[in-house]
């Protein structure tokens, strides 16, 4: 068994370790994330975890209360990751990912404002089912067999650099109202801006692309301007492995057309070599999609069933389910998520636990560092 350990390192450890069943480490190369309870380095990286036949899929879930170390760890994945050169993307809901670009190099794009997505384009690379999937958000409903089958035509004949106008006016009187007035609001509504704007569409030409669709947060297309942004580096045609990561998941959780979209981007994971990162405040907002027992709630849950590496930090007050949910029916392991402080986190690579306490090294400080402002102020 790789890395195991007879020992607890600390007694300071021994509080929250101290148990070698949750210090299996992985046995990966690389820069390492932080260390196991006994204090060995513990790396990881979902390509290398698929090879060493750790993981089915290299798919994650980071979930973990506001404070626990979330964002951190998802920024230090992203330095080794591009260390590597992987690609990665981010969707930025908030934001707070700028200083990646500032300091690891890569493209910065604000949706909507300087660039707009265009995953749909005539050619090899054309993407129907982002295409039917953000038009059936921005008309308010799924579309009917017959419908599908007329706008699957208008995506697939289509050349044009700017579809949404095409697809209206080839459109025309076969159209019903309801799905012309959703795109409508694509090219000039409410909507605009996502996949149809002035300047130039997002392009994913350097290692790290950031996508910003902060100025979409708080509203309901938040969730299509998430799907432009994954759409679009899922139909980036790349011969190196790449990282998807979706901040602030629980928004595309919510819309039935994306989480749809979605679970088929999830199944090409492998075909695709695309590792998606979910990153969530609680496993809760899974059990908050739509109700018990629906097609939605069943959609999300197998969304995160499909993630095989978990990455559990502290859990707020009230939100324990969410490892629990996470971890089954372990008490140790519910005991465990229960008691992790800042920085510390329980990890499930395929079937093997890990207890793991980051140790950033200096470039990840001044990527991880969000009290900035806090202490400048």
């Amino acid at each position: 068994m790789r890395g195991l350990a007879t020992h607890v390192g600390t007694s300071g450890d021994g509080a929250l370790f101290g148990l070698v069943d949750f210090d299996a480490g992985t046995g990966l190369g690389g820069v390492p994330l932080g260390e196991t309870a006994s204090g060995n380095p513990f790396a990881y990286d979902p390509f290398d975890a698929y090879r060493a036949g750790l993981v089915t899929n290299p798919n994650l879930i980071v979930t973990g209360a506001i404070g626990s170390g979330k964002s951190s760890v998802v920024k230090m994945m992203v330095a080794r990751a591009r260390a590597r050169n992987r690609r990665v993307v981010v969707v930025d809901p908030k934001g707070e990912y700028q200083a990646l670009v500032e300091t690891l190099g890569g493209s910065y794009w604000r949706l909507g404002e300087n660039g707009w997505c265009t995953p749909f384009l005539g050619g090899d690379a054309i993407d129907v089912d982002a295409a039917l999937s953000a038009w059936s958000l921005a008309s308010g409903r799924a579309l009917l067999a017959k419908e599908r089958v007329m706008a699957t035509h208008l995506v697939r004949t289509t050349r044009s650099s700017r579809p949404l106008p095409e697809w209206r006016e080839r459109g025309g009187r076969e159209m019903p109202e309801d799905l012309r007035a959703g795109l409508d609001r694509l090219i000039d509504g409410d909507l605009a801006g996502i996949f149809d704007g002035p300047g130039d569409p997002v392009e994913l030409d350097s290692g790290l692309t950031v996508v910003d669709v902060s100025s979409y947060w708080g509203r309901e297309s938040l969730a299509l301007a998430a799907l432009a942004a994954v759409s679009t580096a899922r139909g980036s045609s790349e011969s190196t492995a790449s990282h998807v990561i979706i901040d602030e998941a629980w928004a595309v959780l919510n819309d039935e057309s994306t989480l749809t979209w979605l679970r088929g981007s999830w199944k090409l994971a492998r075909a695709r070599a695309t590792s998606h990162v979910l990153v969530l405040h609680r496993f809760g907002d899974v059990a908050a999609v739509s109700g018990v027992g629906s097609a939605e709630r069943a959609r999300a849950e197998s969304l995160v069933r499909d993630c095989d590496t978990a990455v559990i930090m502290r859990q707020g007050e009230g939100d324990e389910g969410g490892g629990v949910d996470l971890v089954g029916a372990n008490e140790t392991r519910r005991r465990l998520v229960r008691g992790l402080r800042r920085g510390e986190a329980l990890w499930r690579t395929g079937s093997a636990w890990s207890l793991v306490r980051l140790r950033p090294t200096d470039l990840d400080r001044r990527l991880i560092d969000t009290d900035e402002r806090m202490r400048r102020a």
